[in-house]
């Protein structure tokens, strides 16, 4: 008789003592059933203990095995080395959890303290984690996210310092060595560069300009064009130019101003010998003077008398 374990359950009829004829295939069939039983599960004598593990050998995906220890060694294998594929993450990385209706992974904290999640690098230093209240961070510290504190003192920090920003000069205004900055209107200001050699910082039309400045409380040079240039006053505070005069002339004054002029004299000849009272009371004869020798060119001045005794 064959068994038909494991492909199928045998039935029995009870038998009853003193009513029942006890025959031989009621032992057989057990035996064989029992023996059939034994391979089926494994058994010591061909290795194949399913008392023992091996946690060895490559996980299969067969749908069939000759035995229950070699199903049993196939899962061990797969628990071990993992399943491409598998229902479940592998600790040897490489998991894909792809969701429909659920959750991807749900981890909830007990009455505990204790991270939720915690990644360590080859160095065993901690990375990213979650604590028991199921925030991020990274190590020890938080990670900034919409919604924290930490955001919101950033967020803060950030408006305060754009704020103090907008009211502070860019570093960008200045461009060249020697720039200079200066205020274009209210909160405005605007770049100046360096002016040319000589030059000094000089108001020109209302605004700061590089230029030569003017000392309104001199005289400028431009004032003189020409060789014997006078500079006459022609009222308070004001001057003009006075060119000079024909060769001849003299400086005089119109009762108005210093002009040049021909002289006005009065001679008086040897001949004559007499200077009136009149002459010298009108100033025409300025001095009289008496000497043995003629008088040359470079003596006396206009209105001057030489008397000259032979």
């Amino acid at each position: 008789m064959t068994a038909v374990f494991p492909t199928s359950v045998r039935n029995y009829t009870p038998q009853q003592d003193l009513v029942n004829t006890i025959i031989a295939d009621n032992v057989n069939s057990l035996q064989e059933e029992v023996r059939k039983i034994q391979e089926v599960l494994g058994s010591a004598a061909t290795s194949q203990n399913p008392l023992t593990s091996t946690w060895t050998g490559s996980f299969s995906q067969a749908t069939t095995w000759g035995t229950v220890y070699d199903r049993i060694a196939n899962i061990e294998a797969g628990l071990v080395s993992g399943v491409a594929g598998a229902p479940y993450p592998l600790i040897s990385g490489g998991s894909t959890i792809t969701t429909t209706n659920n959750k991807g992974l749900l981890i909830r904290a007990g009455a505990t303290s204790l991270n939720l999640l915690e990644t360590y690098s080859f160095a065993n230093a901690l990375g990213f984690n979650l604590d028991s209240a199921g925030l991020p961070k990274v190590g020890t510290a938080n990670v900034i996210y919409v919604g924290s504190s930490d955001h919101s003192a950033l967020t803060s920090a950030t408006t305060a310092a754009a704020t103090a920003a907008a009211a502070r000069i860019p570093l960008s205004t200045v461009t060249t060595a020697g720039d200079l900055i200066v205020g274009s209107g209210n909160a405005t200001v605007g770049r100046l560069g360096i002016g040319s050699n000589g030059q000094s910082l000089i108001v020109s039309s209302g605004s700061l300009a590089w230029g030569v400045p003017t000392d309104t409380t001199k005289l400028p040079l431009s004032t003189v064009t020409a060789a014997g240039d006078l500079i006459l006053g022609s009222g308070a505070g004001a001057v003009s130019r006075l060119g000079i005069g024909a060769s001849g002339t003299v400086l005089t004054s119109n009762g108005t101003t210093a002009v040049w002029q021909a002289p006005v004299t009065t001679y008086v000849g040897q001949t004559n010998g007499v200077v009136t009272t009149a002459a010298l009371a009108s100033g025409v004869v300025r001095n009289v003077y008496t000497r043995t020798a003629a008088p040359s060119s470079s003596d006396g001045i206009v209105g001057d008398i030489w008397i000259v005794y032979a």
